[in-house]
Parts: C-alpha cells; structure tokens; sequence
C-alpha cells in the first residue's frame, strides 16, 4: 500500500510541475541557432525534474535544456539535449555540458550525451552553474 502511494504522489508532483511546460518554453533562447533554456523550477525531486527535462524536449524539438532545483536544501540539475544536436557531437553532450555546470556551481555529476544530472554542494552558485552552461553551449 506505502509504496502505490508513493508511487501515486510522485505522479500527482510531476503532473504539477509539468503545468509549467508553456512558461519554460516562452522562455527558450537562441544561441548560434540553436534553441536553449537555463532556468532554475520548483520540482520536489530529481525524478520530477528529469521528467520535466523530457517533456520540455519534447515541447521544443531540437536544442539543449538545463534546469535547476534545489531540492533537499541543495542544488540539482539535468540537462538534456535533443537527438539531432546529438549527433553534432561536440559541446551538444549533456554529459560536457553538466561538467561545466558543476566547475561553476561546485558538485559532481555526469550522464550520457542526452541527458546528465548533477548535485551541487552550495544554493547560491546556481545561477553560476547556468551561466556557465550558456558559455559552453555558445562556444
């Protein structure tokens, strides 16, 4: 019974988060023609925040997604990256992309070439982390 309930709440949060899909996407930036969004959500868990990492993929199509939580009273993020940039190779690896997040923002993390997660050890270096994301996607 616990763990169907706790499998229910998870759905219910993630069915939250994801009303946010259409505010992330008005957001979405070009860089060097390619679509990309760094913000910091409000997600209750790294598995809501991957989710709605996937979901803003979908929305978009084609380009590179980093978002950020605190969660647990410590920074997290995910990136993902579309399929086509993929295949570009390069600095569209959500794994690179993550490595230099967390140079910035302190922390660890890593991942395959669409989609990284990371944790970083202080809340105020979040945003540096975001910064440093654009400056590698820009190149």
């Amino acid at each position: 019974e616990s763990e169907r309930t706790r499998k229910r709440v998870e759905s219910l949060e993630h069915d939250i988060v994801r009303t946010k899909i259409g505010s992330l996407v008005a957001k979405v930036d070009t860089i060097g023609g390619i679509a990309f969004l760094a913000d910091q959500v409000d997600a209750p868990s790294v598995e809501t925040l991957k989710g709605l990492a996937d979901d803003l993929r979908t929305a978009i199509g084609s380009g590179v997604i980093l978002l950020g939580s605190v969660i647990g009273g410590k920074p997290s993020f995910v990136c993902v990256v579309t399929p086509d940039l993929v295949g570009r190779g390069g600095r569209y690896h959500a794994g690179r992309i993550i490595r230099e997040v967390t140079a910035a923002a302190g922390g660890g993390g890593g991942g395959r070439p669409e989609m990284a997660t990371a944790g970083g050890g202080d809340v105020a270096t979040m945003g540096q982390g975001m910064a440093a994301a654009r400056a590698f996607v820009a190149g």
